[in-house]
């Protein structure tokens, strides 16, 4: 994949998610804006209620309940002298001193027959109808002048009213919540009563904070009932859970919307690590072509050229010459064949047909006949094998001839990552119910970022100044998945400069007894 396509690529996926972000996070505040245009379209039409009520609802439903039984004393006054009034009016013939029967003017009010000796019957029935109105206003108006709060009542207004301790404010709160609940909203504001002229709080409710209460956009002034009043009041509402409220009502949107955009991003990384790995892949496949070809290409070269040299009379007749062309072209024919068989190999385990065909193995005749084969190869750098043999070594049930490619490639991998003269150690121990192969070299090692990759398919390390290591990096692959195969474990300690042992750790004929 060309890096210009890449990067188009990329550009669009990441102007499409930050667009999209920009149009959630403008639909987001719209959809904000317009909750929070409904929560105050709720809060109006609630408190147009609220105020409505309090101008239709009696003065005596916000006091106690002594206080409202004196209203009710004084209003049921008001009604006798009402009644008492209509008599007078309809015969001002019949009475005199009218003038004097007024609401509340003292208990002296009284009517008289101008002729009170010549009563139509009647009139007889008019003036005790008169009387007895007269007699149980007096009784009830004697009763209100032993009550304490009677003249207070008597002079109620709305300024008096509203400042005094018997006014029911917390009716008051019950009604506001009532009809907020009423218009869908469930959230209990701090409630405040104020004194607008005076700046004077009558009341609020607990735990109430007043400068937040003055600084509410949420006042409403408001009158109770018909009563005068000479100050102007207001209702002051403050919501502390407002946004919470607005979040709560639009927290589905929010949760499908961030859910959303959640998966987008994670698809758009999976998305992009597949670019990546596809990229890095293709390049991996462009190297492993390529090194597979010089790989194969140059045993190819030397067995061509070492079978022209056969051909050549004179090598016919050097013993030793024509001895040192065959072990060249068989050594190269066995570098051909586990490079074949390593590609097959990673082939099969990469479709998992992949099998193993286990039998007893002696690890040790495997490393004898690894210094047998590269015998020639040592001895071309000039370099040494040595073995370190376990002879009470347990046999291991495993795959001959994949175990034995697994000790070749590590010794293959040791000679050629070596400078000078490789030297290699194969040691053989037995640890419990496990066998375990080391092999060591004094190579150039391995840096420690590259040690936790080394088992990567593909993954070639870096050589530094060695320019001339063949290799395609399957071999190293191979050998875990093999290790894998047999439940067993294979492990590298390396430094730079300092070379590196690979550890292969397999169960023992007695632990793959108990596997």
């Amino acid at each position: 994949m060309k890096s210009r396509f890449l990067i188009l690529l990329l550009a669009i996926f990441t102007t499409a998610i930050i667009g999209l972000m920009a149009v959630q996070f403008v639909q987001g505040r719209r959809s904000a804006e317009i909750s929070d245009g409904l929560f105050n379209s709720s809060i109006v039409k609630a408190m147009d209620n609220v105020l409505q009520q309090l101008t239709l609802i009696h003065p005596e439903e916000f006091v106690n309940e002594r206080d409202r039984y004196i209203i009710a004393k004084y209003r049921r006054v008001d009604e006798l002298n009402n009644k008492m009034i209509m008599l007078l009016s309809d015969r001002q013939d019949f009475f005199f001193d009218i003038q004097r029967v007024k609401i509340n003017v003292s208990l002296r009010d009284s009517a008289e027959a101008r002729n009170p000796k010549q009563l139509h019957p009647s009139e007889q029935n008019l003036l005790t109808q008169y009387n007895t109105l007269l007699t149980v206003r007096n009784r009830l108006v004697a009763e209100l002048e032993n009550e304490s709060n009677y003249s207070k009542i008597k002079r109620l207004q709305g300024d008096d009213f509203l400042n005094s301790g018997n006014f029911n404010y917390e009716r008051l709160e019950s009604i506001i919540c009532d009809e907020l609940i009423v218009n869908g909203i469930d959230d209990r504001p701090m409630i405040g009563v104020c004194n607008v002229t005076t700046d004077h709080f009558l009341h609020t409710s607990d735990n109430a904070n007043k400068n937040e209460l003055r600084n509410t956009p949420y006042k409403y002034s408001f009158r109770l009932s018909s009563l005068p009043a000479s100050n102007e009041y207001c209702i002051m509402l403050v919501f502390p859970s407002k946004y919470r409220f607005l979040r709560s009502t639009n927290i589905v949107f929010i949760a499908i919307n961030t859910l959303l955009l959640i998966i987008i991003f994670i698809l758009f990384y999976i998305a992009v690590r597949i670019i990546f790995n596809m990229r890095k892949l293709d390049e991996m496949k462009t190297t492993f072509i390529n090194n597979m070809t010089h790989e194969i290409k140059t045993p190819i070269a030397t067995i061509g050229l070492a079978c022209e040299m056969l051909n050549d009379p004179s090598v016919e007749q050097d013993e030793n010459t024509r001895h040192n062309f065959i072990n060249a072209i068989s050594e190269e024919n066995r570098r051909m064949r586990i490079l074949v068989e390593t590609i097959l190999q990673n082939a099969k385990m990469a479709s998992g047909k992949m099998s193993l065909t286990l039998k007893e193995t002696d690890l040790n005749e495997i490393a004898k006949e690894a210094k047998r084969s590269f015998s020639l190869a040592l001895k071309q750098r000039d370099g040494l094998m040595e073995l370190e043999l376990d002879e009470n070594m347990p046999n291991v049930y495993a795959d001959q001839m994949h175990i034995s490619n697994v000790i070749h490639n590590l010794v293959d991998n040791a000679i050629k990552y070596s400078e000078g003269k490789p030297y290699i150690k194969i040691t053989t121990l037995s640890q419990g119910d496990t066998a375990v192969v080391k092999i060591t070299d004094h190579g150039i090692g391995i840096a420690k970022e590259d040690q936790k990759h080394v088992f990567e398919k593909f993954y070639r390390i870096s050589t530094g100044d060695v320019h001339n290591v063949k290799g395609f990096g399957i071999g190293l692959n191979y050998v875990a998945n093999v290790i894998a195969l047999h439940k067993g474990k294979i492990e590298v300690e390396s430094e730079l400069g300092q070379g590196s042992t690979f550890t292969i750790t397999l169960p023992s004929d007695k632990g793959s007894e108990k596997c």
